[in-house]
């Protein structure tokens, strides 16, 4: 009897199951308009549409469907406002049970006819729209329009769940607008009604074109002191200084090295400092506040004896309300824009309510008259199969030499499409900026968040539970879950494609740009002074090098291969006992075009210091730094990357390493500033 049942079960499975797999014919409806359709490719259309039916064959490959004899799916064009009938070919049978999913069939479409090829690779079909046309998804197909995007709907899709979506839409939109109401009025937006445009070309922006031509006779005189001699503009070398990551213990040590850069009147024949990761924090931190270094080291002293998690009510509802207003211009949030708050709550402290609103455009009222060096933030865009691209941040721009686009900084996270900005949502956060860049902090992000909702009141507490849970299931794909035990090396900036829609663009049909902290790449952001961008070349480039695990010296690597891979002078280096010397110098006497490198490690070099102990001059480091090694407090001390609290004592120890190092450095640094300015003036006689 069970046999009989089962026989018959089987039977009528096989029946039921045959019905969805023959082929018939569907219905495709193209909704898009020929307005909607100019917009959505920059250029003037008539609403044409191309579809065509592919097979999912392997994991990374598309395939176009054959029917039985082996005939290639037509591609077929569909008229602006009209319905198109497709045969509908049947799916493939290679197995009974279970069904093959992956050989199901999807309808691709474009408005280009040269997108629908006969084989498509997984990241070419993720580029174009598509929808699933298997026999149980009916006979009724619509492609429309929606934010910028060709979507595609089944029969069930289009007339239930697509007006569910909207009504859920319409509702929150009510609540942005009523976030947008509530906390707008006290957001500074100087630009609330200007729309933004995205600049082509790797040429150098106004606005540091501007600075440099105020800067050069800045460092003409400084280094007519240096040199005993007038300096001519031809023979000026661009100086740069580039600071690595490395969290509090970059931080501080940047810091010192810029107050040993500024008591030895070198800062001033600097052109730019360029920061990743924990640098950043110091030089954002600097030009915002638009102070000397020393002023700076005095004021994060202060700051940071308590931990970045140890906030109050106040704190809290302060970094509620600038998540809300993101989420309120359909922004993306992510694990990043809970660090950046933290950030911007300890280190731009004295901003008191302000902190969450100040801004990188602000900065160029710090550096307008260029009485310090021009100041350059990194990051990396990196991914699945992307190759990495490095992007850089001033006051004026932000983009990436790779694609030779830009946009104004009062504009990043804003919607673009086409080259325009498509709403008026305030800036990003200098605070976001800074988590950004050093979004491979070391902490685990569990032991983070479980301190920062313990130290929080009701009813903030519950806020920022809340807007954590929809980050983690909205937005980051349950990023917090799966990687709560991970180094949030795994987290990524996540913000509009200001690229999307620019038909020279390789990112057009991207909806977002994912960054991370540069030293996912390598530690040290040479990239930006490389001559990758040949409008923007160092002459002379000072590397300040605060990694941990100083000893396998992966950044200065880094730098190196870079250069390799991108065709790039670059002197030969000897890594021989480099880690042991406060500064060592490389450059290439046979080639004047070749950036001379000086390699300034965080180190206690025992020569140097034995030497210059005795020295009246460094008698204040004595104390500090006669028993202290950066090394071993890197190892095992309070140096340690995931360290986000300092001590006062600490931070002046730290600091203080740094700024000795550059002082004592400072006479061999001066000396090949004057040898390069002396060795090119004899090839111009010449």
């Amino acid at each position: 009897m069970n046999s009989n049942i089962r026989a018959y079960s089987i039977v009528l499975w096989v029946l039921l199951s045959s019905s969805f797999v023959w082929s018939d014919t569907i219905q495709v409806h193209n909704k898009i308009t020929p307005i909607e359709a100019s917009e959505l490719m920059g250029v003037e259309s008539d609403g044409m549409l191309y579809a065509r039916i592919y097979y999912y064959k392997e994991v990374d490959e598309y395939l176009i469907s054959k029917d039985a004899q082996g005939r290639m799916q037509p591609i077929v064009a569909i008229p602006s406002q009209s319905s198109q009938s497709i045969e509908r070919p049947d799916r493939w049978r290679y197995q009974l049970y279970p069904y093959p999913k992956n050989f199901d069939r999807q309808l691709v479409f474009s408005f280009n006819k040269e997108d629908l090829k006969d084989n498509l690779s997984n990241i070419e079909y993720q580029k174009l729209g598509a929808v699933n046309i298997g026999n149980a998804k009916g006979w009724d197909f619509y492609i429309v329009e929606r934010d910028f995007n060709v979507e595609g709907y089944n029969a069930a899709e289009w007339h239930i769940i697509k007006p569910l979506r909207e009504t859920k839409e319409k509702a929150e939109n009510m609540i942005k607008q009523l976030i947008k109401k509530t906390f707008l009025t006290s957001v500074p937006n100087a630009h609330e009604f200007e729309q933004a445009f995205v600049r082509k070309g790797n040429e150098l922006n106004e606005g540091e074109r501007a600075f440099l031509a105020q800067r050069t006779p800045i460092v003409q005189e400084t280094l007519k002191k240096i040199a005993g001699k007038s300096i001519a503009a031809r023979v000026t070398p661009t100086i740069a200084l580039v600071a690595s990551g490395g969290g509090y213990r970059a931080m501080l040590g940047t810091v010192g090295s810029l107050v040993g850069a500024q008591e030895t009147e070198l800062l001033d024949a600097i052109t730019y400092m360029i920061g990743l990761s924990g640098s950043t924090w110091a030089l954002g931190s600097l030009v915002t506040r638009n102070v000397t270094p020393v002023q700076l080291k005095e004021t994060l002293i202060a700051l940071i004896k308590n931990n970045i998690t140890d906030i109050n009510t106040e704190e809290a509802r302060l970094i509620s309300e600038a998540l809300l207003l993101k989420y309120a211009y359909s922004q993306n949030l992510t694990i990043v824009d809970i660090y950046g708050a933290l950030l911007a709550t300890r280190l731009l402290g004295d901003y008191q309510k302000n902190r969450h609103q100040v801004y990188l455009s602000q900065q160029i009222d710090s550096i307008k008259d260029a009485h310090m060096p021009f100041p350059l933030y990194s990051a990396v865009r990196r991914g699945v199969g992307v190759k990495s691209t490095w992007w850089e941040f001033t006051p004026y721009e932000i983009g990436s030499a790779a694609f030779g686009m830009y946009i104004p900084s009062w504009a990043y996270g804003r919607k673009f499409y086409a080259g325009k900005s498509l709403d008026f949502a305030p800036e990003q956060s200098l605070g976001y900026n800074l988590g950004t860049f050093g979004s491979a902090f070391a902490a685990e992000f569990k032991i983070i968040y479980s301190e920062l909702v313990s130290s929080i009141d009701e009813p903030y507490k519950g806020v920022i539970e809340q807007i954590t849970h929809f980050i983690d299931t909205k937005m980051s794909q349950g990023a917090l879950t799966k990687f709560s035990d991970k180094r949030t090396k795994y987290s990524w900036a996540t913000v509009h494609n200001f690229m999307a829609g620019m038909p020279e663009s390789p990112l057009r049909y991207e909806k977002e740009i994912r960054l991370v902290d540069g030293g996912i790449d390598f530690n040290l952001p040479y990239p930006l002074v490389s001559n990758k961008n040949k409008h923007r070349k160092a002459d002379i480039i000072i590397l300040l090098d605060y990694s941990g695990n100083i000893s396998d010296l992966s950044a200065l690597k880094g730098c190196e291969k870079y250069a390799q891979d991108n065709g790039l002078l670059f002197p030969p280096i000897d890594y021989t006992d480099i880690t042991t010397r406060a500064i060592t110098v490389f450059k290439d006497d046979t080639n004047l075009a070749v950036p001379i490198i000086m390699y300034m490690p965080l180190v206690k070099d025992q020569a140097v210091w034995q030497k210059q102990k005795a020295d009246p001059a460094y008698a204040a480091f004595v104390p500090l730094l006669d028993s202290f090694d950066p090394v071993t407090c890197e190892q095992a001390g309070f140096c340690k990357t995931q360290n986000f609290a300092y001590q006062a004592d600490q931070s002046v120890r730290l600091t203080g390493q740094t700024e000795f190092n550059f002082k004592a450095s400072a006479s061999i640094i001066k000396k090949v500033i004057v040898d390069w300015v002396d060795s090119h003036e004899k090839k111009i006689d010449k």
